[in-house]
């Protein structure tokens, strides 16, 4: 639906790349209608099977020579329903980067800033907040990049958490569970997550109990070790637990462990759409859900 009746006719496609480390590239897609109006989304494929570009390629041809008024109209135009989305991850990126691009042209013509255009759209008061709390993501600049493999070791989470806190973040998260991986040979807390707990104690020692670290599990447990992790994670003062088992895949087991677990505990952020996230959250699967716009739809099911 239109805020004041604009309109976006895409004529144009085009890709682009940034490379970041050895295993990561960040790919955009930028549609246009040849006036200067250029709506973008992001398609990186890093965590998917395939790539996303041909998907999008023929999803967008569906939509030359049509007056879009909705970031929707993908979806319509395509014949998709949210439940083709949910199914298929590699489709639900492509459509939530088209989304983007579209709503990103739409705001652009109605003379709006993002943020502006969807509080329009959405219709609700949210006074005069105009800002969000960031976290630091300290795992993102210890993985491999393109001279090998990093020091992962538990001196060097504290030492870069510590360098998150001097560039003036209060809140940090980590993915430090490398070494382990679902399924195990024997019951309990696995060998493999003592590691990570080091890594964990240290960073949080670096910080101090002022601040928050925040832990993505990367869905590497099972119900059993995920169970045992808990009190670990939450003797070491851990802000959240996120992501033990996946949320889409086994809400049965996080809602166990939501109810036996101390801590939030947070995810989602490969979901599509907001009935999905409004579901884990009235089926108390999750405390906190994260939409992420590249998954999930874009920013209008974000927001």
């Amino acid at each position: 639906m239109p805020v004041s009746g604009e309109w976006f006719s895409p004529t144009e496609l085009t890709f682009s790349g940034i490379h970041v480390r050895a295993k990561t590239e960040w790919v955009h897609l930028s549609i246009g209608d040849g006036t200067g109006i250029v709506g973008q989304g992001e398609i990186t494929s890093t965590q998917l099977a395939s790539d996303v570009a041909p998907v999008v390629a023929r999803l967008a041809n569906r939509l030359r020579g049509h007056r879009l008024t909705d970031d929707t109209d993908v979806m319509r135009l395509n014949g998709l329903t949210v439940e083709n989305l949910e199914q298929d991850q590699i489709l639900a990126t492509a459509v939530s980067g088209l989304r983007c691009a579209i709503v990103d042209a739409l705001s652009q013509i109605a003379q709006l800033r993002l943020v502006e255009y969807l509080r329009e759209l959405d219709g609700r008061d949210h006074g005069d907040n105009d800002s969000i709390q960031l976290y630091a993501n300290i795992n993102r600049s210890m993985l491999a990049n393109d001279d090998g493999l990093v020091d992962r070791s538990p001196d060097s989470f504290a030492g870069m958490a510590q360098r998150a806190i001097e560039a003036g973040f209060t809140t940090l998260k980590c993915a430090p569970f490398d070494e382990v991986k679902a399924p195990f040979t024997s019951s309990g807390l696995p060998r493999d997550a003592e590691m990570g707990l080091d890594r964990i104690r240290a960073a949080k020692a670096a910080i101090g109990t002022e601040r928050k670290l925040l832990v993505d599990c990367h869905s590497r447990f099972d119900l059993e070790s995920a169970l045992a992790l808990a009190p670990e994670l939450y003797e070491a003062g851990v802000g959240w637990y996120e992501e033990p088992v996946d949320p889409i895949t086994f809400p049965d087991d996080l809602r166990a462990i939501r109810n036996a677990a101390d801590l939030p505990i947070a995810g989602a952020e490969h979901g599509y759409g907001i009935s999905l996230f409004t579901n884990l959250m009235e089926e108390e699967v999750l405390d906190v859900v994260m939409p992420d716009v590249k998954f999930c739809g874009g920013p209008v099911e974000a927001y």
